[in-house]
């Protein structure tokens, strides 16, 4: 992938790193993604740069989870998901 100054990075597809052997982990951040390309590929980059190379020449995107209400109650939760997947099946 070139950025226009003659230079040329190979950057992961997926916003994937691997650990140890045959086991991958998704980057948790940006800044993890920026820590990665400096100590494996040498590649310094600013934060602005990698979320940009990332987000929008990559179209990929960090994946994170749902806030959940720590309140919840997880017996009615999976009450409810009974119900509902009789209610469909």
């Amino acid at each position: 992938m070139g950025n226009g100054r003659g230079y040329t990075y190979r950057y992961p597809r997926k916003c994937r790193r691997t650990r140890g052997v045959g086991t991958s982990t998704e980057f948790a951040g940006y800044k993890e993604i920026q820590n990665w390309l400096g100590s494996v590929l040498g590649i310094e980059a600013e934060y602005a740069t990698v979320h940009h190379l990332v987000r929008y020449q990559l179209k990929a995107k960090l994946k994170v989870p749902r806030p959940r209400n720590r309140k919840q109650d997880t017996q009615k939760l999976e009450a409810f998901k009974k119900t509902l997947a009789m209610t469909y099946n």
